[in-house]
């Protein structure tokens, strides 16, 4: 008797964990001020591929485009109105007056330090170099995009 209720306990643990609902990027979206040079900037930088475009010039003129790579997309937007904090907050930092929102992505990589100096070859504004973090067991390293989104990329040890 008792090894069937450890054979049931077992399978209602297994049932319980197998339930739970896996959650994953899927789109990473971006507003920017020249989707032209930022596909090109992605494409050079991250490796992505352009696959689909939509324009709504009813919507003040908004452009979608549509990056991917086998692990994630990505949606460049462009607006007439889209505006950057820069512009209106001179000397803006975010390790000093932080926006409210989101403040980076952080991506998983491999490789890290062949892919960091592949970018620095690349005169990619790099905000913090390759930094140990030994409580996370990891390796990251910090850069900005052309409209000075932050982008990390880390490697786990």
């Amino acid at each position: 008797m008792k090894k069937i209720y450890i054979l049931f306990l077992f399978l209602g643990f297994t049932i319980a964990a197998s339930a739970q609902t896996e959650i994953k990027p899927h789109t990473i979206g971006i507003v920017v001020s020249d989707i032209k040079k930022a596909t090109k900037w992605y494409e050079d930088v991250l490796e992505l591929k352009l696959y689909k475009k939509l324009s709504f010039p009813k919507y003040d003129s908004l452009k979608i485009y549509f990056l991917k790579n086998k692990h994630f997309q990505l949606e460049l937007l462009e607006k007439k109105t889209s505006f950057s904090i820069h512009k209106y907050v001179s000397n803006y930092s975010l390790n000093d007056k932080p926006q409210i929102g989101f403040s980076k992505i952080a991506f998983s990589i491999t490789k890290i330090d062949s892919f960091y100096k592949r970018l620095k070859n690349k005169g990619v504004t790099i905000v913090l170099g390759i930094t140990e973090d030994k409580e996370f067991n990891s390796k990251y390293f910090i850069i900005k995009d052309l409209d000075n989104n932050v982008l990390q990329f880390i490697e786990q040890q």
